[in-house]
């Protein structure tokens, strides 16, 4: 997430100076985020958003939004389902948590770690498209269309389009 936002940082501070910046990398940008959205302003929110995200994961104080993880354990005695990657428990938590269940047999760890740290690091919630909320990875095929489906303003505060972007490489 920090090298990805470096790299946007760089872009963004490229194209104010008037520099171009590569058609792959605009070309990789705009396959995330939507035709005509590398743009300089948008290079720039979204490093502060992924670094946001990544500070999250880092943070220890227990009396801030934060993000973390947590074996199959101490998930279920969270009270969350076992069945989720990840996800909130903020009605039991003040501040907000969010955390990761590291016993959840997905394929997609660095995207769910990543898509939990952006939720209190860059205070961004899963966006919807038609009221179905949009998950890259979600075994509901509902979802999965929901999130192609997001229109490119959106797409830039998607925690899960920021770490499809984050994870390109």
């Amino acid at each position: 997430m920090v090298e990805s936002a470096r790299e946007l940082r760089t872009a963004a501070a490229r194209m104010s100076e008037g520099k171009g910046v590569s058609r792959d990398f605009r070309a990789n940008f705009e396959k995330v985020f939507g035709k005509g959205s590398a743009t300089a302003d948008n290079f720039t929110s979204v490093a502060s958003r992924l670094e946001g995200g990544a500070a999250a994961l880092q943070e220890k104080d227990a009396s801030v939004a934060r993000a973390d993880a947590g074996t199959a354990e101490q998930w279920a005695a969270a009270g969350l389902p076992a069945s989720s990657p990840g996800g909130s428990n903020a009605t039991q938590r003040n501040p907000m948590y969010y955390a990761v269940n590291l016993g959840h047999p997905s394929r997609y760890e660095l995207q769910v770690v990543g898509h939990e740290g952006l939720h209190p690091g860059a205070a961004l919630v899963d966006q919807a498209h038609n009221g179905v909320i949009g998950y890259a990875y979600s075994p509901d095929r509902q979802q999965r269309r929901a999130f192609e489906l997001l229109a490119p303003a959106l797409k830039l505060i998607n925690p899960d389009h920021l770490m499809l972007y984050a994870l390109l490489k």
